[in-house]
């Protein structure tokens, strides 16, 4: 089942991180997502890994997306099985860790060089993903 959610992933699949404001600071986000017409597939997805799926009318396609904590556990799961994605991947995996350590802490000199690292491995993540 692993390698079989792994290659779908790899073809319609995407692992991305991204930035957002708040309360005037950075905030950096994991994010997974798969596309398709047709809903069935997804169904299992949510299933196996929560998240949810959702319609978007305008592409007339369903999304599956998840929380950070299924998004590790999925990509933990499927990375010895992943081909195209292998690297957005390992990236993502490293970005989380990298997150989770500095919520361990206070705001100090490492917190700081987490945050600056998380920058740079979703520059990293838009530069692998062709962005």
């Amino acid at each position: 089942m692993l390698s079989y959610l792994a290659g779908f992933f790899d073809g319609e699949g995407c692992v991305g991180i991204y930035r957002h404001m708040c309360k005037g600071k950075p905030y950096f986000e994991l994010n997974l997502k798969v596309t398709q017409k047709d809903r069935t597939i997804l169904n299992f997805f949510q299933m196996h890994y929560g998240g949810y799926v959702m319609y978007n009318k305008e592409q007339d396609v369903h999304i599956w997306t998840t929380d950070v904590p299924s998004a590790v556990q999925f990509l933990t799961d499927v990375s010895p099985y992943l081909i195209v994605k292998a690297s957005q991947a390992k990236l993502a995996l490293e970005f989380q860790a990298a997150k989770s350590a500095r919520h361990k802490g206070d705001r100090t000199k490492i917190v700081v060089a987490l945050e600056e690292a998380q920058s740079i491995l979703m520059k990293q993540m838009k530069r692998v993903n062709g962005r």
